[in-house]
């Protein structure tokens, strides 16, 4: 447990300074936004805040395997302790980014209501808000969706660093590929079909399963993977 918790402590320390980057260019984005509706009397001006959140955990997924494996040996940690301690701090530090995103949203959107009416802050997926567009659901849908992105990411960085860039090549272009041929491109028209007609329950299921296999799926060809082959995470 004591290398779990030190591989949190690494995460957290890499990116922290990320962290506080980006929601300060993001809330001073949006802030100047505001000022701008205001300065040049805009009829209308839309802002989603929640699409630089997905990607910026995407981002994140993609760098937990490489900092668990450069610091989870220097604790002497398994392999299935390194990978552990990387996906439940990737899991902590999007459970945190979406609790200040639901409240910044809620906030700059209230700023907004109250003096600038056209300008508005909009949920990526306005059709999830079911229950309301409080804290408490977009907290939700954006702490789910997030982790799926993460998990994503973390799947081919860790599928990178087990095989090398042609699987990950591979793996990307077979997904492209899904979405251009008639015969896959209907499972995709499938899914956001799915999005779109089903309960919020269903979809914040498909997210959490699909974040799941996602993660678990490396699991399986971690164990075999040399921990120790410094060379190849650098």
């Amino acid at each position: 447990m004591n290398e779990v918790i030190g591989i949190w402590r690494i995460i957290w320390l890499e990116m922290k300074q990320s962290f506080v980057i980006f929601w300060s260019i993001l809330i001073g984005t949006t802030l100047l936004g505001l000022l701008g509706t205001v300065i040049f009397q805009l009829e209308e001006i839309i802002f989603v805040t929640n699409v630089p959140l997905y990607i910026y955990f995407t981002i994140i997924g993609a760098q937990l395997f490489r900092l668990a494996l450069t610091y989870g040996t220097s604790f002497g940690s398994t392999r299935t302790q390194f990978y552990i301690g990387a996906i439940t701090g990737g899991a902590f530090l999007v459970l945190l980014g979406s609790a200040i995103h639901a409240l910044v949203y809620l906030g700059l959107n209230t700023l907004a209501f109250t003096f600038v009416p056209a300008f508005e802050i909009k949920h990526f997926f306005p059709f999830l808000l079911t229950m309301g567009d409080g804290v408490f659901p977009n907290f939700l849908v954006d702490s789910l969706f997030s982790l799926m992105v993460l998990s994503i990411g973390c799947f081919f960085s860790t599928l990178y660093y087990r095989y090398g860039s042609l699987p990950l090549y591979l793996s990307g272009a077979f997904l492209v590929l899904t979405g251009v041929f008639p015969v896959t491109h209907q499972y995709w028209q499938n899914f956001f079909r799915f999005l779109y007609t089903s309960s919020l329950f269903e979809v914040l299921s498909a997210f959490f399963i699909i974040a799941l296999v996602a993660f678990l799926i490396p699991l399986m060809f971690i164990r075999k993977f040399n921990i120790y082959r410094k060379g190849n995470a650098s």
